[in-house]
């Protein structure tokens, strides 16, 4: 679970008065079932460069407090995490944001300075930053803050021992709260969570609400792609039929002309048959090769921009149409032909001049 209030999950924390309050996290601490927890903190806007920055390097640094419990439950691209020297108060872990890399890696020194308060510390590693251990929005901060045509700097998330960071900054409050509780009670901690949601100073998530709320999303990814490929599908079938009457239809003084000297109904049904199997055979080879061009040049480097999903080249639906459309080609070609060749063969010669 993870607690704060309603404006950091809206994307509009801005400091201290959107913290969340202890009286909450006291109660959740208390409930039966809580296996533990961890606070971070920010103080949102009230600090941005240059009142802070990193001494002999142009960025701005984005100071956060994070406790012990977290710390534990992030994933570390560089170096590792080493409690004891944590505990000194002289180290800091940096957040990657995706391909933005850090300009520091595990075991450089810098020095923190907040407004000519000059913090000395020394990098223990890197972990993942993302929206879950930090802000939920990307704060855009210009060299020269009056001049908007200034260059952006980069962004530095420097994760600080919880007391160092208080001490550092002066900003006490807790922009969200994580913790974990017993399987057998995360009912009851559902509707304790639901009842502090009627105070307007709180909000919450949970892993079974971004469960739920993915299953819904791909569900509605689902809706959308079943009903576009029904749409393409009955479109391509009535497309295919279509070309079957069209072409007996244009040919029928042909046709006719081929039954009067001499090839019987049954031979003409069975080459109309082949041509119409050649037709959907050449649609489905056509296919196949856009296909494979779509999936190489489109679809593959799309699908490894949204890391939350997986791609892999699938043809039954191609076959599947491909085999309606072998139906369609033999029973609907016979039928069609029959219903139009019923009068004599005179009369529709005589017809068709």
């Amino acid at each position: 679970y993870n607690i704060a209030s309603p404006k950091y999950f809206r994307y509009m924390y801005s400091g201290s008065e959107d913290g969340i309050k202890d009286n909450f996290i006291d109660e959740i601490e208390n409930q039966k079932g809580f296996k533990g927890g961890g606070a971070l903190y920010s103080y949102g806007y009230e600090y941005d460069y240059p009142d802070i920055k990193i001494e002999d390097h142009k960025v701005a640094p984005i100071l956060l407090g994070i406790d012990d419990y977290l710390i534990n439950k992030q994933k570390f691209i560089d170096g590792v995490f080493d409690k004891e020297k944590w505990q000194t108060g002289n180290y800091i872990i940096i957040g990657e944001f995706g391909n933005k890399k850090s300009l520091f890696k595990a075991g450089d020194k810098i020095k923190i300075n907040l407004k000519n308060k000059v913090k000395k510390v020394q990098v223990m590693g890197k972990v993942e930053y993302n929206f879950s251990n930090g802000l939920r929005y990307f704060p855009v901060i210009k060299e020269d803050i009056n001049d908007e045509s200034s260059p952006t700097l980069g962004l530095e998330y420097i994760y600080m021992k919880p007391n160092e960071y208080k001490e550092l900054t002066g900003d006490k409050s807790i922009m969200s709260y994580g913790f974990d509780v017993e399987d057998s009670e995360k009912e009851n901690f559902d509707k304790l969570l639901k009842t502090f949601e009627n105070e307007p100073d709180f909000s919450y998530d949970s892993r079974d609400l971004q469960i739920k709320s993915f299953k819904d999303f791909k569900n509605l990814i689902e809706f959308v792609g079943y009903s576009l490929s029904i749409v393409l599908f009955l479109i391509s079938v009535l497309n295919f039929i279509n070309v079957i009457a069209t072409e007996i239809l244009r040919n029928m003084v042909n046709l006719s002309i081929l039954e009067a000297i001499g090839m019987t109904k049954k031979n003409i049904k069975k080459y109309l048959v082949k041509k119409n199997l050649i037709y959907s055979l050449c649609g489905l080879v056509f296919s196949f090769i856009i296909m494979l061009l779509v999936d190489k040049y489109i679809l593959i480097g799309f699908m490894e921009q949204a890391k939350w999903t997986s791609y892999k080249f699938v043809i039954m639906p191609l076959i599947l149409v491909n085999f309606v459309n072998i139906i369609i080609g033999i029973i609907f070609t016979g039928r069609f032909y029959e219903k139009h060749s019923n009068n004599s063969l005179v009369d529709r010669i005589r017809s068709l001049e």
